[in-house]
């Protein structure tokens, strides 16, 4: 294992599916450090690593100019340790404090448009995201676990309308968050 050692991976690709009409982009991130801490018996090594991993892929539709629809889904999975805790630093009769986490989110986002008129565009947007969130705490004199899930439904529907003498928006929007 290195110190101080980062590696970072990132592609995108963006294919026209049918021209004027369909178009798809996919992009991966990955970026893996492997700790800052150098510890004299080598016990410690993967102290305040992490390993982040995030991929995107969209979808773009537009079979008329009347309607256009893009949908995303986007993934990110990060792992890691904050570095260990000693000495000083800590409250009286505690020897050391250790923390990892794991979290992975992901999110799925509609957007729909729709030219009713000239002068009116129907726009809907929704969007479905999930955490699971995950840290775990290790000391000398507890040890703590928490993790929570998170599920998030988001619907807006927006009536733009315009004139040559106004400019006027309609909206509505719902949203139910659930945490388990």
């Amino acid at each position: 294992a290195g110190r101080f050692n980062s590696h970072q991976i990132a592609f995108a690709a963006n294919p026209v599916l049918i021209e004027d009409t369909l178009a798809l982009r996919f992009s991966l991130d990955k970026n893996v450090t492997d700790g800052i801490i150098v510890s004299e018996d080598g016990a410690n090594d993967r102290a305040a690593f992490s390993d982040v991993e995030t991929w995107r892929l969209g979808l773009r539709f537009e079979p008329t100019e009347d309607l256009s629809a893009v949908i995303k889904l986007t993934h990110i999975d990060n792992d890691g340790s904050i570095p260990e805790l000693s000495g000083e630093e800590l409250p009286r009769g505690v020897s050391a404090v250790e923390n990892n986490r794991d979290h992975k989110i992901s999110s799925i986002n509609a957007d729909l448009s729709f030219d009713l008129a000239d002068t009116m565009t129907l726009t809907s947007n929704t969007v479905y995201s999930s955490a699971d969130i995950s840290r775990d705490s290790q000391s000398s004199v507890a040890d703590l676990t928490q993790e929570r899930t998170y599920d998030v439904f988001e619907q807006e529907f927006r009536l733009n309308l315009e004139t040559d003498n106004a400019k006027a928006v309609l909206g509505v929007f719902y949203t139910d968050i659930s945490e388990d």
